[in-house]
């Protein structure tokens, strides 16, 4: 019986990749506007929103992949600690 090989997704996982780029983004820019109360508060919210998307963008480009969700869910687990 021949194993299927796992093919890393190349379809959809850019969104992925632009939502790490948005969270580094916005990290710059709060290292810029220190000392500025409501410039950091604001990107601090951007950036806590991008950072957190990229966990979701991850599951919904990975959840049609065989074992993905046995994979995640500990990790997942770690992370929520």
């Amino acid at each position: 019986m021949a194993v299927k090989k796992f093919q890393f997704p190349s379809k959809g996982f850019y969104i992925v990749a632009a939502k790490v780029g948005e969270a580094d983004y916005f990290l710059k820019k709060l290292q810029e506007v220190q000392g500025n109360y409501d410039e950091f508060s604001y990107i601090l919210s951007a950036f806590t929103s991008a950072a957190r998307s990229i966990t979701f963008s991850l599951q919904a480009v990975m959840s049609k992949y065989p074992n993905f969700d046995t994979w995640y869910i500990p990790h997942q687990e770690n992370l929520k600690k």
